[in-house]
């Protein structure tokens, strides 16, 4: 489906509905087989929401507005028809079987965390701690806080003491209530039989909500303690879903509307998308150009507001920057650390799908906290401690830089991991090493230095002036 983003004659465009006909759909060992795996799941389930509830329950200091709590616990296995339509699209790609699908999808068991802002980092870690010291392996560690990401939290994927892969998500309260608002869109999104102009639609209708909730104004402290953000941009997005950004690019065109006046009309501004220059927003101010009213606004209708009454800052038409404010892009920094003012991944409640089993073997065991909660990074390499995992570095890549390395490690081209998600964190950490290694240049010279260039000389060297 992924190929062409036209949707199927006869499949439903309803999430629910959708999930149900790729259920039907199913041969019937695959759909037996997946519905003995629901039923597995269920004890595995409630042992991991006992240790849970005691985890949270013996953490003090806190108030009981703040007590880090399992949250939504209704969701904690995932259901048939949703596991279905994961199963579907990974049949569908490489002809997976139901037991090699079962063995790597991460959140067949799912739970959330409700933790505090001012304490999130130290939550994190010490519930992973905590769990470590009762034998579970933490896998995989997400950060998605990250400004104009999507969905904003932390994934964890780990396994329980039996070796059954389970995900633990921690959201905030205010990206708790705007993953309640945001879930059917996101499942819009995620929905290949959806139009390309229904998935585009939802997700800047996502982006909207965040910026109307002040989401990007809710970074929690202590986010130096884990992994490096990862990013779940819209455009991001796009260089994921090719096909589909295309066809809606195609589709504006014949309408003729640029993308700009449709960000606008959302209540969007540029800021809101990281690297949008990409995606043809100008950089600076998107103003309504075709007499369409900001979304949330009109003469009928109150402005938007979300968590803690924050307004649309899009009531009005036109969308501004007011005189004096700061923007803020993915990666800015001030000198009075901007990370707090501001991509999985649901959030809204119910654990969203996460990718497949995590990547590699924890270590065993709890390091010794001495009775504060661990530091990922604060002098530490990242993953030196309760067994959350090192991010992989670029010798994981294309095997160790230095030959007196492990003898087992890669020592040339690098697997591709086949979750779809890790798949781009792996090609995007390739890329960027491919840019920053020049090794190769040399050879790329060489090779050029029979054809002419526009200026009639012959060649191309190393390092060559501007003319």
């Amino acid at each position: 489906m992924e190929g062409g983003s036209t949707p199927e004659p006869g499949l439903a465009t309803d999430p629910r509905a959708a999930e149900q006909q790729l259920l039907a759909s199913l041969d019937s060992a695959h759909r037996e087989a997946l519905k003995l795996s629901v039923a597995a799941a269920r004890p595995v389930a409630d042992a991991v929401l006992a240790d849970l509830r005691d985890v949270t329950g013996r953490m003090t200091g806190f108030t009981d507005a703040d007590q880090p709590r399992t949250v939504d616990e209704q969701y904690r296995v995932k259901e048939l028809p949703s596991l279905a339509r994961k199963f579907v699209d990974a049949h569908a790609l490489e002809g997976t079987s139901p037991e090699d699908f079962l063995a790597e999808v991460n959140d067949r068991v799912r739970f959330s965390v409700l933790t505090p802002e001012h304490r999130y980092g130290e939550v994190v870690t010490t519930v992973l701690d905590s769990l470590t010291a009762r034998g579970y392996t933490v896998d995989d560690v997400k950060n998605f806080w990250r400004p104009g990401n999507r969905h904003n939290g932390v994934n964890v994927t780990l396994r329980s003491p039996d070796g059954f892969t389970l995900e633990v998500q921690f959201p905030t309260e205010a990206s708790r209530a705007v993953g309640k608002q945001t879930h059917q869109l996101y499942e819009i999104i995620r929905l290949e039989t959806a139009t390309p102009e229904a998935r585009v639609d939802a997700y800047l209708e996502i982006l909207r909500l965040n910026r109307v909730n002040g989401i990007a104004d809710r970074m929690p402290a202590g986010m130096d303690r884990l992994p490096e953000a990862i990013d779940t941009s819209f455009e991001k997005w796009t260089r994921r879903k090719p096909a589909v950004w295309a066809d809606y690019q195609r589709r504006l065109a014949e309408q003729g509307v640029t993308f700009a006046e449709i960000v606008a009309e959302r209540g969007l501004t540029p800021a809101d998308f990281p690297r949008g220059e990409r995606l043809g927003l100008p950089d600076g101010d998107v103003r309504v150009s075709r007499g369409v009213p900001a979304q949330g606004t009109g003469a009928d209708r109150q402005p938007d507001s979300g968590v803690g009454g924050v307004a649309d800052p899009a009531a009005g038409g036109a969308v501004e920057r007011p005189a004096g404010e700061m923007e803020l892009r993915a990666g800015d920094r001030g000198a009075d650390d901007l990370r707090g003012r501001g991509d999985g991944e649901d959030g809204a409640g119910r654990p969203g799908d996460g990718g497949a089993g995590g990547p590699g073997r924890a270590g065993p065991g709890a390091a010794d906290r001495g009775g504060a909660a661990p530091d990922l990074r604060g002098g530490r390499e990242p993953g030196d401690h309760v067994g959350i995992p090192r991010p992989r570095a670029d010798s994981d890549l294309h095997g160790p830089a230095d030959p007196s390395g492990p003898a087992d490690a890669l020592s040339g081209a690098s697997m591709r991991p086949r979750d779809e998600s890790r798949a781009w964190e792996w090609a995007d950490r390739a890329y960027d090493r491919f840019r920053a290694d020049d090794l190769d240049v040399p050879d790329i010279a060489r090779q050029l230095r029979g054809p002419s260039v526009q200026t009639g000389r012959w060649g191309t060297a190393r390092r060559r002036s501007p003319t």
